[in-house]
């Protein structure tokens, strides 16, 4: 694992204020609100760890010690398919919690590794547990996050099977916007892509030619422009219709409905 940073609450025994993004809030619910669970509270806003490129987080089938929450950064977590080869299972944008799998399983699923410097908050099993049994809708939130987490993996599979590569890659391209949190009112998005083709390619099961032969026919056609990693998507619609697979040329479809599959926070 990386580099890990011991907060502090100032010594004022005021619970550290939460990040913005951060789904804890929303997990924590009543516990926030009790002045008896200011300083466990406070321990899961002070353990930090950091990862640079291509650090591990996680190896498959470790036992379960700590949820994270990334702050900053992006992660990617890899197992081996049937045929020896490394498939990317899934992708962790800010404001995200890892390992929520492992809650049902006690082990981590797949290799976790950082796709570039990336900053986590370390909310430890221990803690979670203290929590869960002091306040029983804690608990309920964690397992309903759980699973949510499990069924959006799920219905990105099943999505993928049988569907066209354009299909995939463009519900992938929604899918990343969506979590990204930058899909705007009218629906144009304007991101920078946190993995490399290659590592896109694979969690499409695609290959890395397939993938960039399909953007530079979007790209031509005005659907999209993108230089390097940074993306921005022109034409929405066109993206939508190919991901719905079912809606004709020139229907306008609600992004948020494909773009929100991805997402593992709580609705």
């Amino acid at each position: 694992m990386g580099q890990r940073v011991q907060g502090t609450d100032g010594g004022n025994g005021e619970v550290p204020s939460m990040c913005p993004r951060c789904v804890l809030a929303g997990i924590l619910g009543e516990a926030l609100q009790d002045p008896d669970s200011r300083q466990l509270l406070a321990r899961l806003t002070q353990d930090k760890t950091s990862l640079g490129c291509g650090q591990t987080l996680r190896r498959d089938g470790e036992v379960f010690q700590a949820l994270y929450m990334l702050r900053a950064g992006a992660l990617k977590t890899t197992t081996v398919s049937e045929d020896g080869s490394p498939q990317v299972i899934d992708f962790h944008f800010p404001g995200e919690l890892i390992g929520l799998s492992a809650l049902g399983t006690g082990r981590y699923l797949g290799l976790i590794t950082a796709l570039s410097p990336s900053a986590l908050c370390v909310i430890r099993s221990t803690d979670l547990e203290d929590l869960s049994t002091r306040y029983p809708g804690v608990r309920k939130r964690l397992l309903q996050l759980a699973a949510r987490e499990v069924g959006r993996r799920e219905r990105m599979h099943q999505l993928m099977l049988g569907t066209r590569a354009e299909v995939r890659l463009a519900l992938a391209l929604l899918n990343i916007a969506g979590r990204l949190q930058v899909l705007s009112a009218d629906g144009l998005s304007r991101f920078r892509l946190p993995m490399a083709r290659a590592d896109l390619a694979a969690y499409l099961g695609l290959t890395p030619e397939t993938t960039s032969r399909h953007l530079r026919n979007w790209e031509s056609k005005g659907w999209i422009s993108t230089r390097g990693r940074e993306f921005r998507v022109e034409v929405p619609d066109a993206l939508q219709v190919i991901a719905s697979r079912r809606i004709p040329d020139g229907v306008s479809v609600n992004h948020t409905r494909l773009a929100g599959i991805g997402s593992g926070l709580p609705g």
